[in-house]
């Protein structure tokens, strides 16, 4: 395996705090990483927060309207908590919107996930390797 001579860093978009979060410094963020050069924007999914939380998809295709090369990440979507159709159709839209700069990270969530949304815990791998087909 050889070293590279760069390393690509990424970097947080503003969605999730204890107070409101202003549009303008999302705005502001989004397209101030994306001159800078950062290579990816990135937001978790936390739809059910102690804190205020911006939807993932949301806020990265508002993201993409204000930036031109930066890729946007959702890291991670807990994908047995949705119907992959929808969850597919968000992404394309995003991907489409965003000329392929979408990027998504799926993942199992926490035991807490599923109990807040009513979905049994029993069969998560299971959904979550059907939802991945």
């Amino acid at each position: 395996m050889a070293l590279k001579d760069s390393c690509s860093f990424g970097f947080a978009l503003p969605h999730r705090s204890p107070d409101p979060i202003n549009a303008v410094a999302v705005r502001q963020v989004a397209q101030r990483a994306d001159a800078l050069g950062f290579r990816d924007l990135w937001v978790t999914e936390n739809t059910l927060d102690h804190v205020f939380c911006l939807d993932s998809v949301a806020a990265l295709t508002y993201a993409a309207a204000v930036t031109t090369r930066i890729r946007l990440g959702v890291s991670v979507m807990v994908l047995p908590l949705h119907h992959p159709v929808h969850v597919a159709h968000q992404m394309a839209t995003l991907d489409y919107l965003s000329n392929g700069r979408a990027i998504l990270g799926v993942g199992l969530g926490r035991d807490s996930h599923y109990a807040e949304f009513q979905i049994p815990r029993e069969r998560r791998v299971l959904r979550f390797r059907e939802c991945v087909d």
